[in-house]
């Protein structure tokens, strides 16, 4: 359940908030009157109905101070906190097996010692969320500048300085290179997994030449390689240029299956793939096109078209030998695309 301002209560504060702005005019109004001769006459022959005027005037301009003076001070009180939340550090700090230095800007989870339930909870630099430092750290061997705990979670993330090495992967300088671990050990490097960074631009891995903008993530026991982000992208991949490709490898770095968008025209066999057209591959070497959009994939020796819902399967040195299938029997979404009248 979202819970929110409740709308009666605003509307009773926009109405004091304008009755006392109204209010001010009015007394403005009067003491100005009081300056002529005409209108100055005009209050003295009406003194009982002026008088309940300013009264009522009064009374709404009180009110509205006294809420100026309450919002000002609940202002107050949230900068206060956010800058408790938010300090930097004026001496060094160790946190399980790691040290930052005075200077560091730190993020903390809450003030608060116990939780909603009343149980104790670690507060203050103890929840120590994220910090950016004055200088890089080393952690894990790696040139770092900032450390994301997300201590609620199963991951911790550090920001590289420069292009390292991980694990043999070449992760790009300004990345975050993530790890898993288990919440007790949010501030003890030496028990997290590595499970992903941002790979330096042209890394060749399963024979393709990687772009600037590819993810690596953990997928259980091995990896996925991902770069569908950026635009323009002409990958390479066994004679076919994609505009995104994710693939997935076995723990020796082996492809067990990918998946992409093709970046250029394509012939294979009888048959001819517009761009646009999602692909699917695996290591046994069957691919599976699926047409998406207006454009349809051709036989060129039939005539035969085959449009968005259907796949052709052919596999790599057999491409006269394909089968038409359902996007429904092999696994294809058609994503409902819904276009102007």
């Amino acid at each position: 359940m979202i819970f929110g301002p409740d709308p009666s209560v605003i509307l009773l504060i926009f109405l004091l908030v304008l009755l006392a702005a109204l209010s001010g005019i009015g007394l403005l109004w009067v003491l100005a009157a009081l300056l002529f001769a005409p209108t100055r006459r005009h209050l003295r022959r009406n003194p009982r109905r002026y008088a309940c005027f300013i009264a009522v005037a009064l009374m709404f301009v009180w009110l509205g101070g006294v809420m100026w003076r309450d919002f000002q001070r609940i202002d107050d009180e949230q900068q206060a906190r956010q800058q408790a939340l938010n300090p930097r550090l004026q001496a060094d700090l160790h946190l399980g097996e790691l040290d930052f230095p005075a200077g560091s800007q730190a993020h903390i989870g809450t003030l608060e010692p116990q939780s909603w339930d009343g149980k104790p909870q670690a507060h203050g630099l103890e929840s120590l969320k994220s910090i950016e430092l004055p200088a890089s750290l080393e952690v894990l061997g790696l040139p770092v500048v900032a450390i994301d705990f997300a201590p609620d979670y199963d991951n911790s993330r550090v920001h590289l300085e420069q292009d390292h090495f991980v694990q043999g992967w070449h992760c790009v300088a300004g990345s975050w290179v993530s790890f898993k671990r288990e919440m007790e050990d949010t501030y003890r490097p030496s028990r997290w997994h590595f499970s992903g960074c941002d790979l330096v631009p042209g890394v060749s891995i399963a024979g393709v030449n990687w772009p600037a903008g590819t993810v690596l993530h953990g997928a259980g026991s091995g990896w996925m390689l991902r770069a569908e982000d950026a635009d323009n992208l002409d990958i390479a991949l066994d004679g076919l240029q994609l505009a995104a490709l994710r693939m997935t490898l076995d723990p020796q770095l082996r492809p067990e299956r990918w998946e992409g968008q093709l970046a250029q025209p394509a012939t294979l066999g009888d048959w001819h793939y517009p761009t646009g057209t999602r692909v699917r591959g695996d290591a046994r070497g069957a691919w599976l096109f699926s047409p998406s959009g207006e454009q349809d994939a051709v036989s060129l020796r039939t005539g035969e078209k085959v449009a968005q819902g259907r796949s052709i399967l052919q596999r790599r040195g057999a491409e006269a030998s394909v089968s038409i299938k359902a996007n429904s029997e092999v696994g294809v979404i058609d994503w409902l695309v819904i276009t102007p009248q």
